[in-house]
Parts: C-alpha cells; structure tokens; sequence
C-alpha cells in the first residue's frame, strides 16, 4: 500500500482499492469505445434539446441538425446559395441550424437592426477577428464595447475629418490608369483586371487611413504575398463564423505558430507588423498628425491597442469589398453591351472633369448608381448570413415565433432576388429596375433594402462614404477610356461567394476606346 493510500480511512482505502481494481479492467480499447458511446450520447442528447425550441420552423435537414455541416458548405462556398434555395423552398424564415434560422424578409431585417433593437450580435462574428488578443468593431459582441468603438470611429470614417479625402482617392485611381496605359495598352499586354482593382483599393485604403501608401499600383505586384494568402483563407474564415469556438481557441498558446504574426515576412502578419508601427509612432513621444483616419480616431479616443486592431480592419475589411463591388461591376457591363452603351452615353453626356471625374458630378448620374445598386442586388459584396441574437423574452414576426437566444440572420441572395419586389426578372441583371417600372413607393423600397447591404440602422457599415467615394469613381475612368472583352470568354473568372466574393482570374483584353 503506498503511503497515499495508508492516510484514508478504511472504507475510504477499501473503495479505492476497487476503483483501482476496476480501472486496471479497462483495456486502452473499452476506454476509447466508453469515451465514443459518451460522446455519441452527448452529442444526441444536445442535438434534440437544440431541436426542440425550433421545431416548428422548418428547413433543410442536413443543415437543421449541426453547424457542422454549415461550415462545411461555408468551406465550399455554396452555403449562400444553399440559403437561397431553402427561402424558395420552405419560406422566408428557414431554419438552418441547431439555434439558427435565415430570413429574406426586410422589415424583419430593419427590426433586428434598428438602433433601439433588443437584438444583439452573435459570436458569429468573432470569425473577423483578426488578432487571437483584439476584438475590433466588427468582431467584438460586447454591446456596449461596439457602440463605444463606433462612436470613437465614426468622424474618421465618415470623411469630414481627413484632409482631402477625395484628392487621396484620386491620385490612386490616376495611378492606376498610368499603369494600365503605359504597360497593358501600349504594349498589348492582356491584364489580370480583377487584382489591379485590388491593387488601387489596397493603395486607396492605406493612403486615407494613415497617409502612407503600400505602394500595389506602383510595383504592380502582389506586395508581400498579401493578397494571394488572404484569398486562399476565405473559405477557413467563414467556416470558422459557423464554429467561433475554434476561433476562441486560437487563442492557446499551442495554436499561435498557425496564425499570422506581426513578424512574419509575408501574408497578413507583414501587413499586421507594418500597420502596428505605423500606430506606435502616431502614439509616441514624437506624435505625427497627418489628417488622416488615424488621426481622427486618436482625436477622438481610440486607444492604442484599439488602434492597431481597427486600422488592420479597415486595410482587409474596407479593400476587398470595394474592390468586388468594381470588379462584378465590371464583369456585368462586359457580358451586357447594352448597359455598357447606355452608361457610356450617360458619361458622355456629362462635362465631366479631367483626369478624375469628381464626387459631386457622379452623383448626378442616375444611371451609374443603378448599376452599382444592380450590382450589389446580383451579386452582393458581403454574403455571410450576419446572425444576431433574439431577444430574451422572444420574438414574434407575421405569426412565427423565434424563441429566446436564436441567431437569426439573413440569406441575401434570397433577399435581393425575391420576385415580389425585384419582379419576375429578378434573376436577370437589368439596372434600369431602379429607375423605372415601378411605382414611386416601390423604387425607393427597392433602393433602401439594397442599401442593407451596407447595413441598416446601429449596424450600418462605417466604410459605406469611401465605397462610395471610390466605386463610382474608377467604373467612370474605366469605361470612359478602355474598351475590355474577356482574353477567355468560356471561362471569363473564378467567382466564389464566401462570405466575401473571391474573385480571380479576370483576364481582359485593354484597347483606347473607340469613340464615334
């Protein structure tokens, strides 16, 4: 008897000595065969007390049962249409999870959203963090922390604090241009359009965040990888809005060597690195005022710890959902020579300014913004299902009830292709439905619930004036100087909605346009 056991009292020793009998028993086989039948017994007895509260919602029954299955068809991309299919299939609230249900209804939308909403972000969002030790606005879930973050960031992102917002936007979209005459069109190269988008929004973001350019246009490269790692993790990063505890956990120790690094040389960690120095010089001993978002964020508050993880948002979040609202822009005026005529007359019926046309006369382009709004209906730049909370007490919407804490979100290919509002082309690209037949009411209904994809009320988007500062902007000097048709017109690009669009291998022919 080991000296241990020679403390306890004799019945005590006599129980011990069983359980140690009885242990000794169990093979190491019996013991993984007793830990699978627990774990199958866990997994079934959760399965049905999540089943329940939901039950008389229906939906597709390989997503109904586990968010496993959910990240799986996030992982491939498909799970925004799968949404899609199962609003046409079983309705406009649909269960599509353990506690999760998707809607295309908008006033349903505008209730979850509305600023005095007892809705609350899910941890669906934790996916967008982007370092395991900083939330940012859009990652964090604490109610409170986002509105405080939203408010301390909110002159900064609007414009009205950073020096010439506009002249910072124009110089990159003139670079651009510079580079697609000088090396594609003189010497009759075809160009990779889709990622020299990339490059002037990266190059567009880093001027008017912190006044220091990353220079994408100039060396006509993808800097440091950057780009290239960030598409090829898309597909984990949405997988992971469906799993956030695996988020969570990259948090340990053991997982940090997966995860970018400010100290890496390529990728998101080189990004992270050169975006964190930046940060420490502006809250240094010697402080550099720059007008800049930056500015305005300190301005207003930001610490530096929520500096560095906002200004690292702004640079992913703020460039590659400009860029993919260009980029499909561009794809639809190619395969539609009819919208591409009428915009070009409209462009032409304009004095507009040279060499970058300015905010205020796109702004009186009807046309132009019926082509971004069409745009963003076929093919929304940001298509993950963005769950929110339900309140405690419930909720009820047109006689369904959605139970305490359901994450209810949203399927946008459902929403911007309901029939009943968009009409029966709904599946068609066609920008004049902005513009005319339909009622007064009706339009402007049309234009406030593709306005959702910028979000809606407490949850609006804060990069929504940039995007809209630079989208018009570079489709206005494309089709008014080029001419593009595909280098492959069978296999034109590489579209894939995760969540964000990944758009690749937009190869395009570039010739002076042509002007009678």
């Amino acid at each position: 008897m080991d000296s241990y056991t020679g403390l306890l009292h004799p019945s005590t020793q006599t129980l011990h000595a069983y359980l140690k009998h009885l242990t000794s028993l169990v093979t190491p086989q019996a013991a993984a065969l007793i830990f699978f039948f627990l774990f199958i017994a866990w997994y079934i007895t959760t399965s049905v007390t999540s089943y329940l509260p939901l039950r008389h919602i229906p939906g597709p029954p390989l997503l109904v049962h586990s968010t496993l299955y959910q990240a799986y068809r996030s992982y491939l991309g498909k799970l925004p249409y799968d949404t899609y299919h199962a609003t046409q299939k079983y309705g406009n609230i649909v269960r599509v999870g353990p506690r999760h249900l998707i809607t295309n209804e908008p006033d349903l939308i505008r209730r979850m959203w509305a600023v005095r909403s007892d809705y609350t972000r899910s941890s669906w969002y934790v996916a967008m963090r982007l370092h395991p030790d900083r939330d940012n606005v859009v990652s964090t879930i604490d109610e409170k922390l986002h509105n405080d973050l939203r408010a301390k960031l909110a002159m900064g992102y609007s414009g009205k604090e950073v020096d010439d917002l506009e002249g910072r936007v124009d110089r990159n979209i003139l670079a651009l241009v510079n580079l697609l005459n000088k090396k594609y069109v003189k010497e009759g190269k075809p160009v990779e359009i889709g990622r020299k988008i990339q490059f002037v929004t990266m190059d567009i973001l880093s001027d008017i965040a912190f006044s220091e350019r990353f220079g994408f246009v100039e060396a006509d490269q993808d800097l440091w990888q950057y780009l290239s790692i960030l598409e090829g993790n898309l597909h984990r990063i949405m997988a992971f809005s469906s799993l956030p505890w695996v988020v969570d956990a990259m948090r340990w120790k053991i997982f940090r060597a997966f995860i970018p690094n400010e100290k890496d040389l390529f990728g998101m960690g080189k990004v992270i690195g050169m975006t964190n120095r930046i940060v420490a010089k502006r809250y240094g001993e010697d402080k550099d005022v720059s007008g800049d978002m930056l500015s305005s964020f300190i301005k207003n508050g930001l610490t530096q710890e929520e500096a560095n993880a906002e200004t690292m948002l702004q640079v992913v979040a703020g460039s590659d959902t400009g860029a993919g609202s260009i980029r499909t822009a561009l794809y639809h005026l190619i395969t539609h020579p009819r919208v591409l005529e009428r915009l070009r007359q409209e462009i032409d019926s304009h004095d507009l300014s040279w060499p970058i046309v300015k905010d205020t006369e796109t702004r009186e382009m009807s046309y132009l913004h019926a082509i971004i709004r069409e745009n963003h209906r076929f093919l929304p730049p940001i298509a993950g299902m963005s769950l929110k909370v339900s309140p405690p007490a419930g909720d009820t919407f047109k006689g369904v009830y959605i139970p305490p804490n359901t994450e209810v979100g949203i399927s946008w290919y459902g929403l911007l292709r309901r029939k009943d509002l968009w009409g029966d082309d709904a599946d068609e690209y066609r920008p004049e439905r902005f513009l005319e037949g339909a009622s007064p009411d009706v339009l402007h209904e049309r234009e406030a619930v593709v306005e959702m994809v910028f979000g809606h009320g407490r949850f609006k988007c804060l990069g929504r004036t940039v995007a809209y500062l630079e989208v018009p902007k570079v489709l206005v000097e494309l089709v008014r100087r080029f001419d593009m048709t595909f280098v492959d017109p069978k296999n034109p690009w590489t579209f894939e909605p995760f969540g964000v669009n990944r758009i690749r291998n937009f190869w395009v022919n570039l010739k002076p346009r042509k002007t009678t």
